[in-house]
């Protein structure tokens, strides 16, 4: 579980499914896998979606995800898929 995004560690600790997690965060279950499959980084209003859901700070939550990820980490994360 150490590689394991936060996210993901956060929502399975407490238990939720992706849809739930969706659900709470009025976000997509696609948004929700990309982000925890490290695909996409997540916008902002995303973040704070989630971290808002969780009553985790941002900064908390998602302190092992950069803010941005190079558009070739992306393709190849998607065509690795």
């Amino acid at each position: 579980m150490a590689d394991m995004p936060k996210l993901k560690a956060e929502r399975l600790r407490r238990g939720l499914s992706q849809t739930q997690m969706a659900a709470h965060a009025n976000l997509h279950t696609q948004q929700i896998s990309a982000i925890e499959n490290r695909i996409s980084v997540g916008t902002q209003v995303q973040r704070d979606a989630l971290a808002r859901a969780l009553g985790i700070p941002v900064k908390d939550l998602f302190s092992d995800i950069p803010e941005r990820v190079p558009l070739i980490a992306r393709e190849q994360a998607v065509g690795d898929k």
